[in-house]
């Protein structure tokens, strides 16, 4: 089935090469793509390079679990050029991993980091969870203290129940309690100023990483930039429209094989669309919304238009403005969907 796919995939590849394209960033992510065999990626990146002008510097991600990786794999990564990892730790607690159903141990996770960073990658992101069960805040400590060891990004963000799952199981049978949501705000705060700390500045609400190694990759879904998703279940946003391969692999390789468009949902971003998710992913940033910017893409001032909101949210220190930039405060970030519903129509 996998060398099926792979062949699909090349073929998508080829059919929507767009011209004189310039790749600055390649994100290789979704299931984990780290089973992948060398001649798969080496056919993937083999297809990339014959057909677009991929930047020298480009920055170029694999996704990861810990379990999956070995010194072999590690080692053509970087012989195919790929210079970021992005590895799924969740957790370097045990009690923790074995709730949310993780395949891996901490001391597997802690392996696995060390001989990436021997190996050569110093650009390593790290997925870390809070408000999971069984996480206390010496936990974070812990996890934290190793991690800037070896990772110039971690992405820590709190826990959000997917049905289907054994921990969703758990806790619909009240086997297993998750921490309230102010334990869970109290958790973040916690990593938050630990992380900064460390070292590590805050760039989007669930983002942190040492100076010059901010996802780049990741800032283009937030910056509203065009990008372009191949494979099963992909998505892309190109020019206010948004694009969303099948989630089946029959109805993947029917759209590939026999030019089946009508398989691939597509969807015309509305203005009113663009200015909520473009006010909510600003939002995100620690750079928040360019006022400026704002008004010359929906010809509109947002201070005026949420005069009553926004000034509610600077009197009580939930937003600032700075250099024509509204942005949410640390104290904001802790109730940033909210703030958020303020502002949007």
């Amino acid at each position: 089935m996998i060398d099926t796919y792979i062949n699909h995939l090349i073929k998508e590849i080829q059919k929507t090469h767009i011209e004189n394209v310039i790749i600055s960033t390649i994100y290789i992510g979704g299931g984990t793509p780290s089973l992948l065999k060398e001649k798969h990626l080496k056919s993937i990146f083999k297809t990339i390079y014959s057909l677009y002008n991929v930047k020298n510097d480009a920055e170029i991600t694999i996704e990861a679990n810990p379990n999956s990786l070995t010194k072999e794999k590690l080692l053509y990564y970087k012989e195919l050029g790929i210079n970021r990892l992005s590895i799924g730790i969740q957790s370097l607690k045990d009690k923790c991993l074995q709730s949310l159903g993780r395949l891996h141990t901490a001391k597997q996770a802690k392996k696995v980091v060390r001989l990436a960073s021997n190996i050569g990658f110093n650009n390593i992101s790290a997925d870390l969870m809070l408000g999971i069960p069984f996480l206390h805040k010496k936990d974070i400590c812990k996890s934290v203290n190793f991690l800037s060891k070896y990772c110039n990004h971690i992405s820590a963000y709190t826990l959000i129940l997917e049905e289907d799952t054994p921990l969703y199981k758990e806790v619909q049978e009240e086997k297993v309690h998750l921490p309230v949501e102010k334990k869970c705000i109290n958790q973040y705060s916690f990593a938050y100023k630990f992380l900064k700390k460390k070292g590590y500045t805050r760039y989007e609400v669930s983002s942190f990483a040492k100076p010059n190694y901010e996802s780049r990759h990741n800032k283009k879904y937030w910056d509203f930039s065009n990008y372009l998703g191949l494979g099963l279940a992909s998505h892309s946003y190109i020019n206010d429209v948004r694009y969303s391969n099948p989630t089946t692999f029959e109805e993947y390789f029917d759209l590939i094989e026999n030019d089946k468009e009508e398989l691939r949902q597509k969807e015309k971003i509305s203005i009113l669309e663009k200015k909520e998710e473009y006010i909510m992913l600003s939002l995100r940033k620690s750079t928040g919304i360019n006022l400026l910017d704002y008004s010359n893409e929906f010809n509109e001032d947002l201070l005026k238009k949420k005069n009553k909101e926004i000034t509610y949210l600077l009197q009580n220190k939930f937003l600032e403005i700075k250099n024509n930039h509204l942005y949410a405060t640390d104290t904001g970030m802790m109730v940033l969907n909210q703030i958020i519903l303020k502002l949007i129509d």
